[in-house]
């Protein structure tokens, strides 16, 4: 009686954790030729860990896929901002700001709630964003470039983590790696490395470009120095890697011919 209260995120975390014990055992066994309880505990949980990463992030490209291509989309007016106290990345105490906005639906009532974005940068009431909303909808959907490239870092991550899972199993299987190892490398240098280029030089340009059209004033000017020399450096950096690149993958066709 008790399975039959399960939910569905319960049997996904059951499914998920009998596959990390299977790959644990599959993998130490072509590693060592036996499988010892310490060393499936320790496995499981790095696969496990592997595997609940991939389905959050998983989920959550497909929800703003989904959301981006369905939601109306709406130009909405920043009425108020909602502040909280929270930890940044280095652990340090940070105010963090989520926007309230007012914009009027289809049937032209007026809507006012929060948007799903919060950031340290306090944003400008009258501000205009885009987001997409349906009635029935919490928060906001809010779609812009600071959304978009979050998502594009979340994309980067979800392959690193698919190419490590995707490579246990094939390991776990018994297949030969060379071809496997191979395509990593090609992976990595042909397109996660531009990609994770383009997006940090897209970061920095965007705060450039708030700074210059006046959306964000305030920006120190020590900030805007350092934005535009990596920026600079990026752009020349980016053309030279994916010239290198080409060249490289060019001259060795040849050679093969």
């Amino acid at each position: 009686m008790v399975l039959l209260n399960v939910t569905t995120h319960g049997w996904a975390v059951l499914a998920m954790v009998v596959l990390a014990v299977l790959m644990a055992v599959k993998i130490l066994k072509r590693t060592s030729g036996r499988a010892a309880a310490v060393g499936i505990s320790y496995v499981s949980i790095i696969v496990f860990v592997l595997l609940i990463c991939a389905t959050t992030l998983g989920n959550m490209l497909a929800g703003f896929i989904y959301n981006v291509t369905t939601l109306p989309k709406y130009e909405a007016r920043v009425v108020d901002v909602n502040g909280r106290w929270d930890r940044d990345s280095k652990g340090r105490r940070a105010m963090i700001y989520t926007p309230i906005v007012s914009f009027r639906n289809a049937n032209g009532a007026e809507v006012r709630l929060k948007t799903d974005m919060a950031s340290g940068a306090r944003p400008d009431i009258g501000e205009i964003i885009k987001v997409g909303y349906t009635p029935g909808m919490e928060v906001a959907e809010e779609i812009s470039l600071s959304k978009y490239m979050l998502i594009g870092g979340a994309g980067v991550m979800l392959l690193l983590i698919g190419y490590f899972l995707f490579g246990g199993i094939y390991y776990a299987v018994g297949k030969n790696m060379s071809g496997y190892f191979l395509f990593g490398k090609n992976l990595v240098m042909g397109f996660i490395m531009p990609l994770g280029m383009l997006l940090l030089l897209g970061g920095m340009g965007y705060a450039l470009f708030l700074y210059f059209s006046g959306q964000k004033p305030d920006m120190p000017m020590w900030a805007v120095v350092v934005c535009g020399f990596f920026s600079v450096i990026l752009f020349f950096s980016f053309i030279g890697y994916v010239r290198s690149y080409l060249f490289t993958r060019w001259e060795s066709v040849n050679l093969n011919q």
